[in-house]
């Protein structure tokens, strides 16, 4: 006969036997007992059932024991003592004397707590007010002397929730490796469908609720803050998710924040920094992970994202606070940045013989700062300081009727030649197409994990002996590193190449809105050019030192959002120079005058938006 494999049989645990002679053991005392479990899984709540069961029997053993309070907690972890209500009450219960017990016992020590330093801080207390803890199948008594014992066991607890904490790392891990759909319910405008499995959850769009999320964007897009939102859906009689009409600025915030309504998951919005407290610390936005989901977006991605700058721009760190920021609504001091990086402010120039009033705009670094002269003149540094003249409002707005008269009045070759200097701009590159197999990758690795598995089943099953069983997984365990780095180099060109194609897909719909903006009419007849019109199409315009007017426009058709200006985005289109005659022709023409010892030529670079 061949050899018999002789399984191992599945033991259960026994309580083992209280001495025969024990102080407890014929004086009638009063207990209280403790039952705890970790979640509310079917299988977690038979144990509790059979703690329950198990403090019976022992209360059967003790007749002169008198039960006079049960606590209890279902799905708590034990590494946390505030956390856990049933405990705490327990333990205010003997401090304040709501209860009068000689002796409290719990299962095990892990049923008392996960956490070292929360055993022996309530074992102390509780030995303050003469209640001993009895741990049933660790046979420990806390009045015995037996504290190394209960440090030890304390200990075992500890590390194993410690493990079991990586354990879970470790499936987020895997549940984010196959995109798996976190959250048990529902959100605004989407209902949670239930897989077979979890990685095969999704959302499907609620319609009803699917245009107030619409709505929300809209508002915040229109400039409204999220108090006058949450005003507007209360006004409009828009229902939450929980079917009341009932809004508040954080939910609104909420909605606005989350990229699930772009059709994108969600990874790494929060950290637990402690396992034995759970206590969770938020990660950045923009340091966390999102992937592609398989639902129908309710919000366009490009309007979430516009949403997301308008979200970052109107608030700013001071310190560890957030606070909001005021934003100019002046026409040019919208515009103008100086060569230092500062914005302007405006003010006022003088006053005219006629009455009116000339304004000015000067660098906010010299208003708050003084002028890099000064500086050097007292002796002091002048580096972070700034020289650039201040400008009148006049000047500006010549040179916008010159900038815009000479764009649009240029020959339709200049016109082809802009458009052809920006097509330059964005040549793509052929992407080679990929040979290897992604999903062959991944069937290999489900098989060595598969591997893996039953290896660790033939060690349980004694069919190999541990050395095997070492050897054979360290191999198995190199193959599947070695696959997954494979997987993980072909996922990325793979992303890239999506990149790729969205971005030569943009470059077509810029070049072609650059056409368009060219070729439409814009009145520039007048003294200015409309505000309107310098709001769309002027990204930025930067005085600089050398008396340099350095013009950024937008014939993109996007909107310019002012903290992600890079000037390599632009391409030099036209550059001219503003003469004394033709600035005193100006100001001549609209009741001002100019004197030629008061000029200097001014030099102005125009540059256009590439996307």
């Amino acid at each position: 006969m061949g050899n018999v494999v002789r399984r191992r049989r599945n033991t259960v645990s026994r309580r083992p036997n209280m001495r025969e002679t024990h102080r407890y053991d014929d004086n009638p005392i009063n207990v209280i007992t403790y039952l705890r479990v970790s979640t509310k899984h079917e299988e977690q709540l038979a144990a509790h059932e059979n703690q329950r069961y198990s403090s019976q029997q022992i209360l059967k053993e003790h007749p002169n024991w008198t039960l006079v309070g049960t606590y209890e907690d279902k799905g708590v972890t034990g590494t946390s003592d505030i956390k856990r209500p049933g405990f705490m009450k327990m333990v205010e219960d003997v401090r304040c004397g709501n209860v009068k017990a000689e002796l409290l016992f719990v299962r095990d020590i892990s049923r008392f707590s996960r956490n070292q330093s929360i055993s022996d801080k309530y074992i102390s207390l509780l030995k303050e007010y003469n209640v001993e803890v009895y741990f049933v199948l660790d046979n420990l008594w806390t009045f015995e002397n037996q504290d190394f014992l209960v440090n030890i066991k304390g200990c075992m607890a500890e590390n194993y929730s410690k493990e079991n904490s990586q354990k879970v790392l470790q499936g987020q891990e895997a549940s984010r490796a196959q995109n798996v759909l976190y959250g048990n319910g529902n959100i605004l405008g989407y209902d949670l469908v239930l897989g077979k499995q979890s990685k095969d959850n999704t959302y499907v769009i609620n319609p009803e609720q699917a245009e107030t999320v619409k709505r929300i964007y809209e508002l915040y897009l229109q400039g409204c803050g999220y108090k006058k939102i949450a005003s507007t859906l209360i006004e409009e009689g828009r229902v939450n998710t929980e079917g009341n009409v009932s809004w508040h600025q954080s939910s609104v915030g909420r909605i606005l924040q989350r990229k699930t309504y772009a059709g994108y998951l969600a990874y790494y919005q929060s950290v637990v920094i402690d396992f034995k407290t759970h206590k969770r610390e938020r990660i950045p936005e923009s340091e966390r992970v999102y992937i592609k989901g398989d639902w129908e977006p309710i919000i366009p991605l490009e309007t979430w994202e516009k949403v997301q700058i308008i979200r970052k721009n109107k608030t700013k760190k001071v310190g560890e606070k957030t606070v909001g920021v005021n934003r100019s609504v002046e026409k040019w001091c919208k515009k103008l940045c100086c060569e230092c990086g500062s914005t302007y402010k405006k003010y006022k120039w003088r006053t005219n013989q006629s009455g009116t009033v000339a304004w000015g705009y000067q660098c906010n670094n010299q208003v708050y700062n003084r002028k890099k002269a000064f500086h050097i003149k007292n002796g002091l540094s002048g580096e972070g300081r700034c020289d650039v003249p201040a400008i009148c409002q006049w000047k500006l707005e010549l040179q916008a009727l010159k900038v815009f008269g000479r764009m649009w009045n240029k020959p339709e070759r200049l016109v082809k030649s802009l458009v052809s200097t920006i097509e330059s701009e964005y040549e793509s590159t052929p992407v080679d197409n990929m040979d290897v197999d992604i999903d062959k990758l991944r069937r290999e690795i489900k098989r060595l994990e598969a591997r893996s598995d039953i290896l660790l089943e033939r060690l349980l099953d004694e069919t190999i002996d541990e050395d095997t069983y070492s050897a054979k997984k360290g191999e198995l365990a190199e193959k599947i590193r070695q696959k997954k780095e494979e997987l993980s180099r072909y996922c990325v060109e793979e992303q890239k190449e999506d990149i790729k194609e969205n971005e030569q897909e943009e470059k077509r719909k810029s070049i072609q809105a650059i056409k368009e903006t060219l070729h439409t009419c814009v009145d520039f007849t007048g003294e200015t050019i409309d505000t309107d019109i310098i709001d769309i199409l002027v990204d930025r315009v930067t005085p600089t030192e050398q008396g340099v007017f350095k013009w950024y426009m937008n014939l993109s058709g996007k909107e310019f959002i002012n903290e992600n200006f890079n000037e390599n985005s632009y391409t030099l289109a036209d550059t001219f120079t503003i003469a004394f005659e033709e600035a005193r022709s100006y100001r001549k023409k609209y009741g001002s005058f100019l004197r030629a010892r008061q000029w200097h030529d001014i030099s102005v670079e125009v540059y256009l938006r590439m996307a």
